[in-house]
This record gives structure tokens, C-alpha cells and sequence, in this order.
């Protein structure tokens, strides 16, 4: 069971985005489970064909009554000859026509009225594999995009970077890049947007909705290096670890930080998942394998509601120490089914406010010309049997965010209310 999950590699966008949708950090961006990600909620691309291939097998054999009728491809095709016969003999401008290519297989993604499923071209597709380096390129924060609404928000602002130097806030949102309206636009293409050559300027337009005012914030992009996992030791031997996005790169830091904080005594942990957009399954179910029982963590349904996937762990280690999992509402798709599972196994508390709700299953796919497709597939259900999507996960202690603090990018956390409320649940 093991090497069939690592081999089908679905991610929960970081979506987050791909949670909140489809989630990405800038600058290359990380979409997954998203996953995946992994918030790509599917940022592997080893494996995914067959997955993809298997659902599209039982969606041909279905035998539903009420099956709805197929795009009529050959009558499509006709038309759009049709219309390059015009384009020829009537268009006045020269055409391009790997940009006219591009855009009707993009359009014909976004007929589906799907946030996380879309077209890739070479480009697009090659800065999407670069993502999991953890290596970015651009003004430092961490986007999701909301699957109703399309708004791309901030989730995270990374310290030290053009982003919180330029005043950009978390729940900023995002409505264009260098005066182009990016409103709806998909995450893929906004994170593209805003990246760049180091050292180039780029201006994002806001809307900060506490404040009621669109901002235009001029920012020079620059390399960063961002770490997934962040942690230390806090008073009364209570290790704290944050969990930015769950990437390729996380699950080792993740591991390191757990080792280092129990040769330092700990007796009490902290998981911080506050505005983590998710990332890939892979990561998450790993990470989770090493402190929780062996046992089911997640397991995933097609839309006919047939089980694909059992994800389990397995490798027989465990960390059993008071626990509390601190999130909100921009906690989405891995970091709900990180969350979730230590509530199934009753390993802790959850606290802060109602996560996101993204408990779908994005698969990315190679097609042979190097380009590639992003789909949604299956929706996934939590040990308990549990549907986040829609949902999210509501917290065993309700802590509100401070709203004076809501308006910082970085707070310490020593006075970080929300953080000092949550800890005083060890005391309970």
C-alpha cells in the first residue's frame, strides 16, 4: 500500500489552492493538494497518468442512467476550422498561433468552472516542477485562491522579504500585477505574473478589505530561500513548530525539528497551521506517519463515489505528547487532513478558528508534448469518514485572532495572543 500511495503522489493545493483553493507561493509557486500544490494539490507528476487513466476507465464503463451526453469533438473541430478559415482570409493583424493553441486548451479547461483544474504549456508546466526546490524567486508570501470566489489572498507573509518590507498584509487581496487586472485570473498565471528576474520591479494592487482601500505596492523581487518548517522551544518545555506548506523538503525539516526539540526535553508540542495553504499529500501522510500510530490517514473517492485510494502510515514511530494544533481559516487542504488526523486518532486539541474547507483531489498530467493538464479527480474523506470539502474542520477550542495583530505581517511569538491563548490549554 506504501509504494502505491508514494507512486500516485496526489498533492492538495497550497490551493488553496490547490485551497482555498489552489494556494501558490510566490515566487515560483508551490500548489498542491492538494495538495499538492500538493497545494499543486497535485504538484507529482510520476505516477499520476495511471491514476488519471483508471478514473477515466470507470467513468467510460459507468452505466448510470442518467449519464450526461459527451462534447461532440468532431463537430468542435469543424467549427474551429471553420473559424481559422476566417481568422486566414479576413484578420488583419498576424496571428500567433502557439498563443491561439494555448488558449483553446485553456479555454476548454476552463469551461469546467473549475479553480484547480487547468492547462499547462511547456513554460508553465516546467516552472510548476521547479516549485518543490523550496527556492523562490519573487516578493516572499504564500497565496491561496478561493474555489467560489477566484479571489487570490494572502496567506503568509515571509519575514524579511520585498513583500512585507512593501507594507502587504495576510487577507490582502490581490486584484492585479503591473496594472494588468489578474480578478478571477488562475493561481498558476498570477504566481507567473509576479515572478520574475531578480532585482526587476513588480507592483501588486490590493484590496484591504479591514480598511476598505485598494493599494498599489511597488516591490523589486529578489531571491528567497524559504524554510517550510520553523521551530523552538518555548517556556515550560513546550516545543513549537510551524508548518508553512507542506513540500517535498518539508517532510525532512519536519522530521529534524521533532528529533532536535525531544533531545532538547521536550513534554508538550504545538503545531502551528495557521494561513498554511497545504501542499502535497505525499508530505503530509509522511509527516503524519511519523508521530501518529500506524493506521488509515485519508483515504479518496471518484465521483462515483468509488474508493481509489487507502493512505495509511506505517513506520512504527509515534510522538506522544500533549498536543495542540493551532489553524484558521486559511488552513487548508494537507494542513486539514494533518489536522483531522490528529483529531481521529484523538492524539490532541484543535484550537483557533474554522479551517478553509478544500477536501479535493487535484492529479497533474504529462501529456506527451511536455505540456500538461490539472484535474480535479476525487474528493477525500478523513479516517473518520469525514468531507472537509466545503466544510473544513471546526476547532475544539475557538481562539479568535487578535484583529490589531491581523493587521501585521510577522508578530513574535511571545505576543502573539492567539498562540498564548492555546497554550494555556496544556493547563486544562
Amino acid at each position: 500500500m506504501e509504494d502505491k500511495n508514494r507512486d500516485h503522489k496526489n498533492s492538495y493545493w497550497k490551493g488553496i489552492i490547490t485551497g482555498a483553493a489552489a494556494m501558490g507561493i510566490i515566487c515560483i509557486m508551490s500548489l498542491l493538494i492538494y495538495t499538492n500544490s500538493k497545494a499543486w494539490d497535485s504538484r507529482s507528476v510520476a505516477g499520476e497518468t495511471n491514476g488519471a487513466q483508471q478514473t477515466a476507465a470507470k467513468s467510460e464503463n459507468g452505466t448510470e442512467s442518467g449519464k450526461k451526453e459527451e462534447l461532440d469533438v468532431s463537430r468542435i473541430s469543424n467549427k474551429i476550422s471553420t473559424i481559422q478559415n476566417l481568422i486566414d482570409k479576413y484578420y488583419y493583424f498576424d496571428e500567433n498561433n502557439e498563443q491561439v493553441e494555448d488558449w483553446i486548451y485553456k479555454g476548454m479547461l476552463y469551461g469546467l468552472d473549475d479553480v484547480y483544474s487547468a492547462y499547462y504549456n511547456k513554460e508553465d508546466f516546467e516552472s510548476m516542477k521547479k516549485s518543490s526546490s523550496g527556492n523562490y524567486c519573487g516578493i516572499g508570501v504564500l497565496v491561496n485562491q478561493h474555489y467560489i470566489t477566484k479571489q487570490a489572498s494572502i496567506a503568509k507573509v515571509y519575514e524579511n522579504s520585498p513583500a512585507e518590507g512593501a507594507g502587504i498584509l495576510v487577507d490582502d487581496i490581490i486584484i492585479g500585477v503591473d496594472d494588468m487586472n489578474v480578478s478571477g485570473t488562475e493561481l498558476n498565471k498570477i504566481v507567473e505574473m509576479i515572478s520574475g528576474e531578480e532585482g526587476t520591479d513588480v507592483k501588486i494592487t490590493v484590496y484591504r478589505k479591514s480598511t476598505d482601500e485598494t493599494l498599489e505596492l511597488t516591490m523589486k523581487r529578489q531571491k528567497i530561500k524559504v524554510d517550510t518548517i520553523t521551530y523552538k522551544m518555548l517556556p515550560d518545555k513546550v516545543g513549537y513548530i510551524a508548518i508553512s506548506e507542506f513540500d517535498e523538503v518539508t517532510v525532512e525539516q519536519f522530521k529534524n525539528a521533532i528529533d532536535d526539540l525531544e533531545k532538547q526535553g521536550m513534554e508538550k508540542i504545538v503545531y502551528d497551521l495557521r494561513n498554511c495553504p497545504g501542499g502535497l499529500l505525499d508530505s503530509v501522510v509522511s509527516m503524519l506517519d511519523y508521530i501518529l500510530p500506524d493506521g488509515l490517514i485519508v483515504y479518496t473517492e471518484d465521483k462515483h463515489g468509488s474508493r481509489l485510494d487507502e493512505i495509511s502510515g506505517q513506520d512504527g514511530h509515534e510522538v506522544k505528547l500533549p498536543t495542540v494544533v493551532l489553524m484558521n481559516g486559511n488552513s487548508a487542504s494537507a494542513a486539514e487532513v494533518f489536522s483531522s488526523a490528529i483529531r481521529d486518532y484523538e492524539w490532541g486539541t484543535l484550537a483557533g478558528t474554522t479551517s478553509f474547507g478544500k477536501g479535493i483531489v487535484q492529479n497533474v498530467i504529462p501529456l506527451e508534448d511536455g505540456t500538461a493538464v490539472k484535474l480535479t479527480i476525487s474528493s477525500y474523506f478523513t479516517k473518520s469518514g469525514y468531507s472537509i470539502q466545503g466544510n473544513g474542520l471546526e476547532p475544539d477550542v475557538v481562539i479568535e485572532a487578535d484583529e490589531e495583530q491581523a493587521k501585521e505581517a510577522n508578530v513574535p511569538l511571545k505576543k502573539d495572543k492567539q498562540l498564548q491563548e492555546a497554550l494555556k490549554i496544556f493547563d486544562k
